[in-house]
């Protein structure tokens, strides 16, 4: 059994098995180079060319607007009389 570390290493620092000392294999670090390749292709594109949904943009819209109204709450609430 091999435990391995939360994040993976890169490939210059490998991982090394305290037992028998050879060299064990992250097979995340393909994985975490293509999470990282496909956030960087999201942010590549710029704003104006972004296509957006109905629901996305309502969501954003309902999310705004309850943040809007919690904070009036809590300006109402601190408000002495």
């Amino acid at each position: 059994m091999v435990v391995l570390p939360v994040e993976p290493r890169g490939a210059d620092d490998p991982l090394i098995c305290g037992t028998c000392g050879s060299e064990v294999p992250d097979n995340r670090l393909e994985l975490a180079q293509a999470a990282a390749e496909a956030a960087a292709a999201v942010g590549e594109t710029p704003a104006a060319e972004r296509r957006y949904s109905r629901r996305s943009l309502l969501e954003g819209l309902r999310d705004n607007l309850a943040e809007r109204g919690i904070q009036a709450a809590r300006e109402f609430g601190s408000k002495r009389f």
